[in-house]
């Protein structure tokens, strides 16, 4: 998968788990122990097949700390 192939990964995931995690718009409620949405198959991934993230490590649903720091 290219580069560009992840970012569309990335830009489509959090609209794609409307209506199949329990987390989608975790943000808009209170006490709901919201951190932020990542995409952490994205990272497995990367980290797997050391694919170079650099077009997209600052993605906001890309973990990018966890590749880098493990």
């Amino acid at each position: 998968m290219g580069c560009f192939r992840y970012k569309k990964f990335l830009d489509g995931w959090y609209k794609g788990n409307k209506n199949l995690a329990a987390w989608y718009d975790n943000h808009k409620g209170e006490d709901t122990g919201y951190v932020g949405y990542w995409c952490f198959e994205a990272a497995l991934v990367v980290k797997l097949f050391g694919i170079d993230d650099s077009s997209f490590r600052t993605h906001a649903h890309y973990p990018a700390e966890l590749v880098h720091n493990t």
